[in-house]
């Protein structure tokens, strides 16, 4: 794994620029997914959904592999990390620098 930082990017724009290259449809972020992670909350209740490949199976040289839910504890904890990752960039676009958590 490379040590640059990910490449982040903007969903409301990806889906824009497809739309406009006259590709509307969920976004593919221009490579196949590893993982899908989505949340969302109410006043009084939260709900999250949180699928991932088949790892082992990809490191493999498998293609094209169906998201499910996480099998393993490797991939249950590269979501987690993933995940924490996310409200650290969150926190940086907001401005809001005093949310950011280092590794723990």
């Amino acid at each position: 794994m490379s040590d640059d930082p990910p490449k982040v990017v903007d969903l409301d724009q990806h889906r824009i620029r497809l739309a406009l290259e006259g590709k509307p449809g969920a976004p593919d972020l221009d490579t196949e997914p590893l993982a899908y992670v989505e949340v969302i909350w109410g006043p009084e209740v939260y709900g999250w959904n949180a699928l991932v490949v088949d790892l082992e199976a990809r490191r493999r040289g498998g293609e094209s592999l169906p998201l499910r839910p996480p099998e393993t504890q490797y991939e249950a904890e590269l979501l987690v990390t993933h995940v924490r990752g996310l409200a650290n960039d969150l926190a940086r676009q907001f401005g809001l620098e005093h949310l950011i958590r280092g590794e723990e």
